[in-house]
């Protein structure tokens, strides 16, 4: 009995240690009641300037032509009314003297968006930079055939140089330093084979059609030749026992239409459309676009159009990045 009593203090005694040791419930503390603020009104933004899109009446898309014809101007502003009947774009031609000058147009830093024809070296140095997509291309019928562009043949006195090296101290025929085919292309042609350029001796000629016979009178060693010339004749001297073929360009486009990626394709699709409608024979504008591109028509470029050009130009080894500055 006396255990059995024993046991229950023991018991009463290890709860009352227990309770002792438990922690005090935190005190609910007493919440403030909400007040009321009112909402301040909210001040309007500033209304952001929105640019109208280009070929809008507010922003006429410019289209950049490099020509010197006389009359130039005159025929552009036809062409500009036209392209607004035709595709409802708002056109302005800018006629401009040099291939440089239509290249900054779509390609310098912070220039407006603008769509330019180039041709040539402006056109590689256009690629060069990935200033913009080429949408349209020139044709031309020359000797009865249709062509988008020409080669240029370098052709030289075999008595005097058998291969571009040889050159080297030798006399080139050309037209003059700006031409294109009989200079231009030619350069980048003995450039690529190692020549320096501006230690070449030069002869100017009047007209394209002498570049041969003072080629094979002697009166120079080597000269560029453009096919629509050997196409004229100019083949059978190539083919003579005095001349040989030292190298060939692949064909440098006579014009296309680059437009950058910030003209709206919209835009882009109505202007391939409408010019493409008034380069046709039959169309009553035809004769003053041809003024400005000397098009017989203007076709579509697909993907691979200029990869004999890229190769070529890659194979010289020559930066075109830079062309046209200064």
């Amino acid at each position: 009995m006396k255990t059995r009593s024993l046991i229950v203090l023991c018991c009463l005694l290890l709860m009352l240690a227990l309770a002792s040791c438990r922690r005090e419930a935190p005190q609910a503390q007493a919440t403030a009641a909400p007040t009321l603020t009112p909402t301040p009104r909210s001040t309007p933004l500033p209304a952001l300037p929105t640019v109208a899109p280009p070929g809008s009446a507010e922003n006429p898309l410019q289209m950049v032509i490099p020509v010197s014809v006389a009359g130039a101007k005159l025929d552009a502003s036809a062409v500009q009314a036209a392209l607004l009947e035709q595709s409802g774009l708002s056109v302005s031609i800018v006629v401009v003297d040099r291939d440089a000058d239509a290249l900054a147009a779509v390609c310098a830093p912070g220039a407006l968006p603008s769509v330019a024809w180039l041709g040539g070296l402006a056109l590689v140095s256009a690629r060069a930079q990935n200033c913009g997509e080429v949408i349209l291309q020139v044709q031309r019928t020359v000797q009865r055939q249709d062509s988008t562009g020409e080669t240029v043949s370098l052709i030289a006195l075999k008595k005097g140089a058998a291969t571009l090296s040889g050159l080297n101290d030798k006399t080139i025929c050309r037209l003059s330093n700006g031409d294109l085919y009989t200079w231009l292309i030619p350069a980048v042609m003995l450039r690529a084979g190692g020549l320096d350029t501006t230690e070449l001796a030069t002869r100017d000629v009047e007209q394209l059609a002498q570049i041969m016979p003072a080629l094979t009178a002697g009166d120079c060693d080597a000269a560029g030749v453009p096919s629509s010339v050997l196409a004229t004749g100019g083949e059978l001297a190539a083919d003579s026992d005095q001349l040989t073929v030292l190298g060939e360009s692949p064909a440098f486009p006579y014009g296309v239409l680059v437009v950058p990626p910030e003209v709206p394709l919209g835009a882009r699709l109505a202007l391939t459309q409408a010019l493409t409608t008034l380069a046709k024979p039959g169309s009553a504008t035809a004769p003053q676009l041809r003024s400005l591109l000397g098009q017989t028509a203007l076709l579509p470029v697909g993907a691979d159009a200029f990869d004999d050009l890229d190769q070529f130009i890659r194979q010289t080894g020559l930066d075109f990045t830079l062309l046209g500055e200064g």
